[in-house]
């Protein structure tokens, strides 16, 4: 039999050694989860809190801004089904307010993994700028653009309307010069052109993106033409003079027609 000498009881066996450290091991294992429960407790009630705040407006932002900070930083990946539910119910609801105090928790918790969940909540209009929750959205585009591009690109070949024009309006943010094929999807829609033609990265340098907007001043849509107009212009290149010559030309025609 193995023996340890005690510090205060002399020698004794391996074994009660052994037995002890396993029972120090389970107490502080059940401190550990003590304290894992704690701290969940904690962050439902604090979202509890920030919920309440949306819906009945208890004080200003100022006292709330603190628990946000908190939830967004807690990294209580189990929050994350009831912060999806809480999103739906402010949208259905069309408390902006409330969308976006959720969505910046929900950011912060889920990061890049929270920006399809995002962009659809931008997609539906509650009448608002937007400010809030757009700033969250190019936040999390920048954190990681090659999977914020994927989540981007497959948004944007909805069969939604407004889910696709708020996809092309991220797209701009890190698309890429083989993205072009886009354009085509959206095709049936001005709105969507308009806003793809907007969002076109570096036609000044790009020539395949230069070429794109030059396709697009013979557009049936005026808007999409303005945004042609637009975003040639400020390309700089000498050999955009030619053909906003013969937009400008073909629309003085029309108006003469």
């Amino acid at each position: 039999m193995f023996s340890t000498y005690g510090k205060h009881h002399g020698w004794f066996s391996f074994e009660t050694t052994m037995r002890r450290t396993a029972a120090r091991t389970v107490s502080c294992t059940g401190l550990v989860k003590m304290w894992h429960v704690e701290r969940m407790i904690d962050n439902v009630g604090a979202l509890n809190a920030v919920v309440r705040h949306a819906v009945e407006l208890e004080g200003d932002y100022h006292d709330i801004a603190p628990t946000l900070a908190a939830l967004s930083a807690c990294g209580d990946s189990a929050l994350v089904p009831r912060l999806h539910e809480e999103l739906d119910r402010f949208l259905n609801e069309e408390n902006f307010y409330g969308r976006d105090l959720i969505a910046s928790i929900l950011a912060g918790i889920d990061g890049i993994a929270a920006l399809g969940t995002l962009l659809r909540a931008s997609s539906r209009d509650l009448g608002d700028d937007q400010d809030s929750l757009s700033a969250e959205i190019v936040d999390l585009l920048r954190t990681d653009q090659e999977t914020a591009r994927l989540t981007v690109l497959e948004l944007a070949t909805s069969d939604v309307p407004e889910l696709r024009r708020t996809a092309l309006w991220a797209w701009g943010f890190v698309a890429q010069a083989q993205d072009f094929e886009l354009l085509a999807a959206a095709a049936a829609d001005p709105q969507i052109r308009s806003t793809a033609i907007g969002s076109i990265p570096d036609p000044a340098d790009d020539d395949r993106a230069f070429h794109v907007l030059v396709l697009a001043l013979r557009d049936p849509h005026e808007q999409v033409r303005v945004s042609a107009v637009s975003r040639l212009g400020y390309t700089g290149r000498p050999d955009a003079a030619a053909p906003l010559a013969v937009d400008r030309k073909g629309g003085a025609d029309d108006r003469m027609a």
